[in-house]
């Protein structure tokens, strides 16, 4: 561990701008105390953090005026509060993902139940793109000022049914007014779903389809109340079938009433 400190230290005096880390703990429960140049070097643009599963300790927070990239991977953090200290000192903040976040010191919050939920403010006005993934239903997002948005990638897996509906309703409400979406096989609920249609939303992609009903079922509500709907993608994941269910799928899809006169219906295999 202080050969770690020493090259961050080093990199931080050297004004590097790009810092990728990748911290495997010798131990599960781990606690990492990095040095403060590692939050507060004023050079960094992109940084991004893989740890893991270690317990990041923040303790104090600098500056991070330069900042354009972060990425939280696999941590866990002792406390919500630092995390959104952490934004409001990253004015130009552009792209930002935070994948499989834990809060708790000691626990998993998939152990607390459902009542367990901690806050967390993104108020990044230069925010371009935003992803979430993983238990991201344990948490309250409260979104501000985030009028530069123009695509988010929201992944659920993992999380428990009985929590997806709450928690898209709360994503999608907090980031209603953005243009592109992307859905992994999650399911709205047609009232919201016709709220947060009336805005801006432009484009929808749905990721790893597989010709699922309740894929279909929010694609027809998507396409019903979209009028401003410029394009529907399936992504489809199981290549075996996609030559016959993709045709099946834009059959059935094709047939549902839209809202928009001009939105396009693709469909296509990803690698």
């Amino acid at each position: 561990m202080p050969t770690i400190v020493k090259w961050i230290r080093l990199a931080a005096e050297r004004d590097v701008k790009q810092l990728d880390l990748m911290f495997c703990p010798k131990e599960e429960h781990e606690d990492i105390q990095f040095p403060l140049s590692l939050v507060s070097c004023g050079s960094w643009e992109e940084l991004r953090l893989y740890l893991y599963g270690c317990r990041l300790r923040l303790l104090n927070l600098g500056s991070l005026s330069a900042l354009r990239v972060f990425e939280l991977n696999d941590v866990k953090l002792y406390n919500d509060g630092v995390i959104t200290s952490f934004f409001r000192r990253c004015p130009l903040l552009e792209e930002l993902k935070l994948k499989n976040l834990l809060f708790s010191p000691t626990q998993n919050p998939a152990e607390l139940g459902e009542n367990f939920h901690n806050s967390i403010e993104i108020s990044c006005p230069k925010l371009v793109f935003l992803e979430l993934q993983g238990h991201i239903s344990y948490y309250n997002f409260i979104f501000k000022g985030l009028d530069s948005l123009k695509k988010v990638v929201i992944d659920l897996e993992g999380t428990p049914s009985e929590l997806m509906g709450n928690t898209m309703r709360e994503l999608f409400a907090g980031i209603s007014h953005r243009n592109s979406w992307r859905f992994a096989h999650k399911k709205l609920e047609e009232v919201e779903t016709r709220r947060i249609l009336t805005r801006r939303l432009k484009r929808v992609e749905f990721l790893e389809f597989n010709g699922e009903d309740r894929s279909l079922l929010m694609a027809r509500s998507l396409l019903m109340y979209g009028n401003e709907l410029e394009k529907i993608v399936f992504s489809w994941g199981n290549k075996d079938k996609y030559p016959r269910k993709s045709m099946e799928t834009m059959e059935k899809v094709s047939n549902f009433h839209k809202a928009s006169s001009t939105v396009k219906l693709i469909t296509l295999l990803k690698d």
